[in-house]
């Protein structure tokens, strides 16, 4: 029996650009792609299609529904999936986009059907908002994308919460430096963004002023791609604590628990790391250098409702696939 078994990586979500219309485009955004909290999707032929080993049943249905899309564009047998590992959903990890595109990669994998790039990304039904984790997934690195064409009058808004038309529009990949380092916090104990509550959350804080969103494209094509770029990890933390001061991503880490808050400014007070919020959160990130992440870890063990969920180095490549 043919199975196939897929690897997938996570996704940090630096901020989405244009939220106010100021730009021909919606949307945009850029994102690391790390090792650590890794997805492992199997699937083997069955008799009918099954799934197993996911968290949540929405998480069955989103697969269910994937994998229909997928035959509408290609004959696909019935599989079996199962999820054997996969980190925690709606933290901020892009964990339904990269289960749902490993789910997909890996039923055409076990049927012995030529992999299509484009084919997966828009069966899987993602990208609705930010393009990172749709096109990170199969190249990783430090991915930028320019969102989608502009929509007067369209509701802005995430990712899972609509269709997209089209695949957000890959602006550009370049390697993360290698000598980084990514630390991830998350509290013990938090209420996460349901779906219900992400979209309000964007309903709420949405439309942004429009200098904010030109500010927001200045942080990051004058500040975060040059600074990944020219491994540069002072420009980084400037660039980021820029992007974090204004617009959306301002509202969002204004939306956040106190002792995320408190991370957040503790991580920020260090010299020579640079801190960011993922998506929605609750997740903080800290990118350091190696010799950084013990006093990283340490400033993290001071909050007693925080932990230091994993350690992650630049994953420079995307998805891996083995087939037996």
């Amino acid at each position: 029996m043919r199975v196939a078994t897929v690897r997938a990586f996570p996704r940090l979500h630096v901020g989405l650009v244009d939220l106010a219309g100021a730009t021909r485009r919606r949307f945009g955004g850029a994102g690391f792609m790390i090792t650590g909290c890794e997805t492992l999707v199997e699937a083997r032929p069955a008799r009918q299609d099954g799934t197993h080993g996911h968290r949540e049943d929405r998480a069955a249905e989103d697969l269910r529904e994937a994998l229909g899309r997928l035959r509408r564009l290609v004959f696909v047998p019935p599989v079996q999936i199962t999820v054997r590992e996969a980190p925690p959903g709606h933290v901020g990890l892009g964990s339904k986009t990269t289960l749902v595109l490993s789910a997909l990669t890996a039923a055409l994998s076990a049927s012995g059907i030529p992999l299509d790039r484009a084919m997966i990304q828009t069966a899987s039904g993602r990208g609705g908002a930010s393009g990172v984790g749709v096109h990170a997934f199969f190249g990783g690195g430090f991915t930028v994308d320019s969102g989608h064409e502009g929509a007067h009058g369209a509701p802005l808004l995430p990712s899972g919460a609509t269709r997209p038309a089209s695949i957000p529009l890959l602006v550009t990949r370049y390697p993360i430096p290698d000598e980084w380092r990514f630390v991830l916090a998350l509290p013990y104990e938090c209420e996460v963004f349901s779906a219900a509550r992400e979209v309000q959350f964007f309903r709420d804080n949405t439309p942004t002023e429009k200098s904010e969103s030109l500010r927001n494209l200045a942080s990051l094509y004058h500040g975060v791609l040059p600074a990944v770029q020219l491994s540069d990890l002072g420009l980084l933390r400037e660039s980021l604590a820029e992007l974090h001061e204004c617009g959306f991503k301002a509202r969002e880490v204004a939306a956040q628990p106190a002792c995320v808050k408190q991370a957040f400014e503790l991580l920020s007070g260090l010299s020579g790391v640079a801190v960011g919020l993922s998506s929605l959160g609750p997740l903080v990130y800290a990118v350091c250098s190696e010799s950084a992440v013990t006093q990283v870890s340490a400033a993290l063990d001071s909050i007693p409702s925080m932990r230091v969920l994993a350690v992650g180095a630049p994953r420079n490549s995307g998805f891996e696939v083995q087939v037996q």
